[in-house]
């Protein structure tokens, strides 16, 4: 909007790109930026805590995933506030990029086409509607704790056995490896019943300063950040869902897992990029105080 970055659409191999990378990569039918990860997010859940609860343990299917309505419904069950368990607690409670969906799945879209207007948009009927129903996570049903913002404490809640569902990123595929004592299972996002299924995307990005003085330097090095090698380094170091679709094949063992065969699934067919805005710093950070709020 502003200039500050180059037309990527005819600088890198676009066709290379996932649908979600790609898709947070754009705006105003142009790329911008070259994404050098992606993400999703999945519903964790304790096995003991869900066996003592009598709740059965979520599907791995997409197509039989939970609905928020019996996550609640679980969460209630498992809920002990003498024991200072929790039924449900989400990784990042007052960002956008996990709340979002909620509204999605009621039809929300969170802000016009063009990114420039939430007036009409945050405020809609379906928006509102996912907002009461996370409010009343806290307050009506308490099943989830008010105030846990930072993920490091989210994280560790469910690490400690201290909640039954866990709403978390694909890191915690490798966190999780840090508490071994922990019995736990993976099932896609949930979705509300009369909405559909949407998750969650994107991840970092580099961009090119279209003033820059090194401009060959500066696509070479783009280039090279989306080749398979560099692709292999940053995933040994990330594990985040890969960017190009040769590196699911050329990483295929890794992926041989439940968590990370559902993730595949969404970022093909559930996964909506965060609204792509030239306001989003504003747009993020209102949201977030507005969570805040909403949850305590």
């Amino acid at each position: 909007v502003r200039g500050h970055l180059l037309d990527l659409t005819d600088v890198i191999d676009v066709d290379s790109l996932t649908p979600a990378a790609r898709a947070a990569a754009q705006y105003d039918g142009k790329i911008y930026s070259a994404p050098i990860a992606s993400s999703s997010a999945l519903l964790f859940y304790n096995k003991a805590l869900l066996d003592a609860a009598g709740v059965p343990h979520p599907s791995t299917d997409p197509a039989e995933r939970m609905t928020w309505e019996a996550v609640v419904e679980g969460a209630k069950s498992i809920r002990d506030e003498k024991a200072g368990v929790w039924g449900l607690v989400i990784e990042q409670s007052e960002r956008p990029y996990q709340l979002l969906p909620m509204a999605q799945s009621l039809g929300a879209t969170g802000i016009s086409e063009d990114g420039l207007t939430a007036t009409g948009y945050v405020d809609s009927p379906e928006f509102v509607e996912a907002a009461t129903f996370y409010r009343n996570l806290f307050n009506e049903w308490r099943v989830s704790p008010t105030g846990v913002f930072d993920h490091n404490l989210s994280q560790e809640l469910f690490g400690t056995g201290k909640t039954g569902f866990f709403i978390g990123g694909p890191w915690m595929l490798s966190i999780l490896a840090n508490y071994p004592d922990l019995d736990w299972g993976v099932a896609p996002f949930p979705y509300f019943e009369k909405g559909k299924p949407v998750t969650p995307t994107g991840s970092w990005h580099v961009g090119i300063n279209p003033r820059t003085d090194a401009m060959d330097a500066a696509k070479t090095f783009v280039n090279w950040y989306l080749s398979d090698a560099a692709q292999q380094e940053w995933f040994k170091l990330r594990s985040y869902p890969p960017v190009t679709s040769s590196m699911w094949e050329l990483e295929a063992q890794a992926f041989d897992s439940d968590g990370w065969q559902i993730m595949r699934h969404e970022l093909d067919e559930t996964a909506v990029a965060r609204p792509a805005t030239p306001g989003w710093r504003e747009y993020e950070d209102i949201l977030r105080v507005a969570f805040r709020d909403i949850q305590t």
